[in-house]
C-alpha cells in the first residue's frame, strides 16, 4: 500500500470525525449555545445540506484542477471551519462555520474517491474505495469515543480534534506529487454529458438505495427498538445508533476484501434484493430481538457494496472525468438519505408506527434491483467508456 493510499485513508478519518463531532456532543452543545433540539437539529443538518451540494462541483474541480489543489482547498476549508468556533459561544457564528464545514467534506470526500481511482489498478479501485469509507465510518466512531472524556477538560476539544487533524495532513500535499489524468486523453466530460448517463443514474439509485438506509437505520434503529419493545424513551436503546456506525464500517471494509474475489456487478446488484427481503420482514414488526438482527443485517448489506457502485462506475468514463461522475452518484445517494430520514419520521408521527416506511423501503429496493439487473449487466463484463 503506498503513500498516497495511505494518506487518502487518513483524509477519509478526517472526514468522519468532521462529520460527526456535533452529533457526539449535543449534551455539552446545547447548554452552550443555549438552544433547544430544533436548533442543534438546523446546526448538525447544516453541514448536510452545503456537503451534499457541493459533492458535484467537487468532482468536477478535481477533473479540472488536480487532486492536490483541490484537496488542499478542502483541508484549508475543515481546518478553518473548526477552528473559528473554538473562539465563539454564539450559534449562529457555529451555524456560518458549520455549513463551511460541509462545503469542506463534500469537496473532499469527491477529490478522495477520485485520488483513490487514480492510485490503484483499475482492478482493485472499488476495494480501495470501500476501505477508504469504512475510515470515514471509523472516524466518525472515533469521535464518539474520544469526545465524552475530552468535554470534560473543555468544550473547544469537539473543534480542535477534526481541526488539528486537517492542519496535520496539510504537509503531506507539500512533500509528495499527486496522480494526474492522463494528458493525451480527451478533456473532462461536461456535468450534462454526465446527467446523461443512464447507467449513472442506476448508481446513483443503487448507491441512494444503500446511504440512505445507513443514515436512515443510524438515526432512527434506537426508536425501532422502543417501538418493538413498546416503550417510548430511546435513551437506553442508544447503542443500537452506535451499533449500525459499527457495522457499516466493517461491511464496506470487508466488501472491498470481497471484491478481490468476486463480481462487482453480482455484489451490487444482489445486496439490494437481500435489502428488500430484509425490509419486507421489518415490516411486520418483529419482536425487538429480530429488530435488531434484520438492522444490522440491513446496516451490512447496505455497506458491503460500497466498493462494487463505485468500481462499476470507473469503468463508465475516463479517468479524467471520474471526480465528476462520483459526485453525481453520491449526490443522488444524499437526496435518498435525506428523503429516507424524513420518510421514517413522517410515518411515525401519521400513523403511529414506522411498518409502511419499511414496506415503501421495500419497493424502491426492489425497483432499483430490477433497474441495477437490467441495466448493468453489460458493464460487469467490461469497460464502455464515455469521453
Amino acid at each position: 500500500m503506498n503513500r498516497i493510499v495511505l494518506f487518502s485513508l487518513a483524509v477519509a478519518l478526517n472526514l468522519g470525525m468532521a462529520v460527526m463531532n456535533i452529533p457526539a456532543a449535543l449534551d455539552a452543545l446545547m447548554p452552550l449555545y443555549q438552544v433547544s433540539y430544533v436548533h442543534i437539529s438546523i446546526l448538525i443538518s447544516a453541514l448536510w445540506w452545503t456537503h451534499g451540494l457541493t459533492l458535484i462541483p467537487g468532482g468536477i474541480l478535481a477533473d479540472r484542477f488536480g487532486v492536490g489543489r483541490t484537496m488542499a482547498a478542502s483541508l484549508a476549508l475543515l481546518g478553518l471551519s473548526n477552528f473559528l468556533p473554538i473562539f465563539s459561544t454564539d450559534f449562529y457564528f457555529a451555524l456560518t462555520a458549520r455549513a463551511i464545514c460541509g462545503i469542506g467534506t463534500g469537496m473532499g470526500f469527491a477529490v478522495n474517491m477520485k485520488l483513490v481511482a487514480l492510485s490503484v489498478s483499475q482492478k482493485k479501485s472499488g476495494s480501495y474505495q470501500a476501505y477508504m469509507a469504512g475510515c470515514v465510518s471509523l472516524g466518525s466512531i472515533v469521535v464518539y469515543l474520544l469526545l465524552p472524556s475530552l468535554m470534560e477538560i473543555d468544550w473547544r476539544f469537539i473543534y480542535m480534534i477534526p481541526a488539528l487533524f486537517s492542519l496535520l495532513l496539510m504537509p503531506f500535499l507539500g512533500t509528495h506529487s499527486f496522480p494526474g489524468s492522463n494528458r493525451h486523453s480527451s478533456p473532462p466530460s461536461s456535468l450534462k454529458q454526465i446527467v446523461r448517463l443512464p447507467k449513472g443514474w442506476i448508481l446513483g439509485c443503487l448507491h441512494a438505495m444503500c446511504w440512505g438506509s445507513i443514515v436512515a437505520l443510524g438515526s432512527w434503529m434506537p426508536s425501532f427498538v422502543a417501538e418493538s419493545r413498546g416503550v417510548l424513551s430511546t435513551m437506553p436503546f442508544a447503542w443500537a445508533g452506535a451499533m449500525v456506525m459499527f457495522i457499516s464500517a466493517i461491511g464496506r471494509i470487508l466488501g472491498g476484501v470481497a471484491l478481490t474475489k468476486l463480481s462487482a456487478y453480482h455484489i451490487a446488484v444482489g445486496s439490494i434484493l437481500v435489502l428488500c427481503l430484509l425490509y419486507l420482514c421489518l415490516c411486520f414488526g418483529p419482536s425487538a430481538a429480530l429488530v435488531v438482527i434484520f438492522g444490522g443485517m440491513a446496516a451490512w448489506f447496505a455497506s458491503f457494496n460500497f466498493g462494487a457502485i463505485f468500481q462499476l462506475g470507473s469503468r463508465m468514463v475516463s479517468p479524467n472525468s471520474i471526480g465528476a461522475l462520483f459526485g453525481f452518484i453520491n449526490f443522488i445517494a444524499n437526496v435518498g438519505a435525506f428523503f429516507f430520514t424524513f420518510l421514517f419520521g413522517w410515518f411515525k408521527d401519521e400513523t403511529g408506527s414506522f411498518a409502511w416506511a419499511f414496506g415503501i423501503l421495500a419497493v424502491f429496493c426492489f425497483s432499483s434491483f430490477c433497474l441495477g439487473h437490467f441495466g448493468l449487466y453489460k458493464t460487469a463484463a467490461g469497460p464502455a467508456k464515455v469521453q
